[in-house]
């Protein structure tokens, strides 16, 4: 009888522990998904009060990926540079850019990538037909920053455009 007894009293137990483990485990399971809701929350406010600034600076963001030429860019900075959708290649993106200028912004993007800290050009794109600027000589200028691996090889730009031109036309 007794032996009957501790076995069931240990079956209980370790079910009474599992129970317990796997109460734990769901209460830990639901805070971190809270945390991480909170933290999907704060991020996307934080993406969207961004996106207010640069709207209201009329401002376009890219990042490139200096092995690859993969373009991500915003609406923004595609119709600066003649596109009715963002380009995917940094190919594909100065496919609008003046060819007297892509001489001078490829020298810039080769010393950018062996400085550090923040850089900055300035070019001409030709709009393309069937852009709202079809025909039309506009600047464009952009400021960026290159990151860099753990072996300090340059992996990636970032950056911001604006559209110039009405500041261009003034000085001229």
């Amino acid at each position: 009888g007794i032996s009957i007894t501790v076995g069931a009293l240990f079956a209980v137990l370790a079910g009474a522990l599992m129970l317990l483990i796997l109460a734990a485990l769901f209460a830990e399971r639901r805070r971190n998904e809270c945390i991480l809701k909170f933290s999907n929350e704060r991020l996307q406010m934080s993406n969207e009060r961004l996106q207010l600034a640069l709207g209201g600076a009329k401002l376009g963001t890219f990042s490139l990926d200096l092995d690859t030429g993969l373009l991500e860019c915003d609406a923004r900075t595609g119709y600066m540079h003649g596109h009715i959708s963002p380009p995917k290649t940094i190919k594909e993106g100065r496919s609008f850019v003046h060819p007297d200028d892509r001489a001078n912004l490829n020298t810039a993007f080769a010393e950018a990538e062996c400085s550090n800290g923040v850089w900055s050009a300035e070019y001409r794109v030709l709009h393309p037909p069937g852009h709202r600027h079809a025909g039309e000589v506009r600047w464009v200028a952009f400021d960026g920053s290159i990151k860099r691996n753990s072996e300090a090889r340059p992996v990636r730009m970032l950056g911001v455009t604006r559209d110039i031109t009405d500041s261009k036309r003034a000085e001229q």
